[in-house]
Parts: C-alpha cells; sequence; structure tokens
C-alpha cells in the first residue's frame, strides 16, 4: 500500500510538471499577443473621458475660427475640413506593439481674399497677432518657405497644449497641393478610428475661389487633445486607468 501512494504520488508530480510546460508557453504566448495587439481605439474614440476634453476643444477651435473670419473684412468662407479622432501607430524594428494611442483634432479653414497671394497672406497673421497668436518657426523658415506659415496658442483651457496652427497660400493655376500639417512631420495611424470626418479637398477650395477671382487661403488648426498632458513644471495628477483600452472603466 505504502508504495502504491507513492507510486501514485509521484505520478501526480509528473502530472502537474508536464502541465505547467505545456501552460508556460501558452501564457508567454498570450503576453506576446496582447503586447502586440492593436489597442481598441475605437472604444477610445467612444469613451466619455475623450468625448468630454473633445467637446471643449471643439467649442474653443470654432471660436478662434470665428474670431478670424471675423476679422478679415470681404473675406469669402470657401468651407472647413474636418478630421477628429483617435489612433496609435505600431513601432518599428526591434520594439513590438504600439505606441501609446491619442485623439486629435484637425481642421482646415478655407478663405477666400481679394488680396494677391503673398498680400492675402499677410492680412491673415496680421489678423492672428491681433488674436493672441505667435510665430512658432524656426529661424530663418519663414524666409525659406514665404508660402507657409506656423503660429501657435499659449496654454488652452486646461489641457495644458497650445494650439498649432499652419497658413498656406494658394496660387491660381498653380497644383493646389493639400496644406501641411501645423504641427511637426505627420505620421499616419496604423489603426485608427473616427469621431468626426468632413473633407473638403484643397483643389476643390482653389476652384471655387478662383471662379471668384479671389486668393485662396488655408488655415489649418490642430490639437492633440488626448491624453492630457500637462506643461513641464506641472504636477502630473495620477493616472486614473490605461489610455489603450484595452479594458477598464475608459473604454465605456
Amino acid at each position: 500500500m505504502g508504495t502504491g501512494g507513492k507510486r501514485n504520488g509521484t505520478g501526480c508530480g509528473c502530472a502537474l510538471a508536464a502541465a505547467a510546460l505545456i501552460a508556460l508557453p501558452v501564457l508567454l504566448l498570450w503576453t506576446w499577443h496582447r503586447s502586440t495587439a492593436p489597442p481598441d481605439v475605437a472604444a477610445l474614440a467612444r469613451s466619455r473621458p475623450v468625448a468630454m476634453v473633445d467637446e471643449d476643444v471643439r467649442a474653443d477651435m470654432d471660436r478662434r475660427l470665428t474670431e478670424l473670419t471675423s476679422a478679415l473684412p470681404g473675406a469669402v468662407l470657401i468651407g472647413d475640413a474636418v478630421d477628429d479622432g483617435c489612433g496609435a501607430t505600431a513601432r518599428t524594428g526591434f520594439a513590438t506593439g504600439y505606441e501609446e494611442p491619442s485623439c486629435t483634432r484637425d481642421v482646415i479653414r478655407y478663405l477666400a481674399l481679394t488680396d494677391p497671394p503673398p498680400a492675402a497672406v499677410a492680412t491673415v497673421e496680421a489678423a492672428l497677432t491681433a488674436h493672441g497668436w505667435r510665430p512658432d518657426l524656426p529661424t530663418g523658415e519663414t524666409a525659406a518657405r514665404p508660402d507657409r506659415h506656423r503660429w501657435r496658442t499659449g496654454r488652452q483651457l486646461d489641457h495644458f497644449d497650445p494650439l498649432h496652427l499652419a497658413l498656406t497660400g494658394y496660387t491660381p493655376g498653380a497644383p493646389a497641393a493639400e496644406p501641411e500639417p501645423a504641427a511637426g512631420t505627420f505620421v499616419p495611424w496604423t489603426v485608427s478610428a473616427d469621431r468626426e470626418a468632413h473633407p473638403l479637398p484643397a483643389a476643390d477650395a482653389l476652384t471655387r475661389a478662383t471662379a471668384a477671382h479671389r486668393t485662396l487661403v488655408a488655415v489649418r488648426i490642430h490639437h492633440t487633445y488626448f491624453p492630457v498632458r500637462p506643461p513641464a513644471g506641472v504636477p502630473v495628477p495620477p493616472d486614473p486607468g490605461t489610455t489603450a483600452c484595452h479594458s477598464g472603466s475608459l473604454c465605456t
């Protein structure tokens, strides 16, 4: 009896060891899959925290664009292109997974002015200065690229980050390239989800402005509004959860 009991115990130990050997690779594979799986940006885009911040940012952008348009007598509003959504970019090289998801709002307002191209851009710049915007260009870039000018605001609402703005003046008859990003270099998301999307190609806007014998100027405003990040020197509040939105209250 004693020998049989010892044999049974040895058998149980071997079975447990075998189960562990099987479970370990499965666990490692599951962990790797979770770390490399794309974040649920669609759930993030629908989440209440994102909606609350986006509502404030949308109102602030609309107010600033209305102020600018009103400060340009005789300017004709051609239309707005809106791209608002959340996304994440896959890491490259030896790194796996995705960068932290973010949400941005990008609005391009196309205005038609009676001034010729250089003067039209200068007119808009004067209005920007009058409303508190300031240049956001490296030294010498304005002179090197006179058709594109970047501006920025200071601290925004309670969201800390500034709004970024870029001006693009168009010459009638020239190719109508899309306005350049208002901040930094545009890196397309690998996965994304729209919150609001209203396209208006620059070529269509230029055709309308040219038909009215006016100069087209594109005013592009961009803001990364989520996650909310305070500037250097401002205490960071405790993180209530992950913005990756794999699970948790942020996804609701």
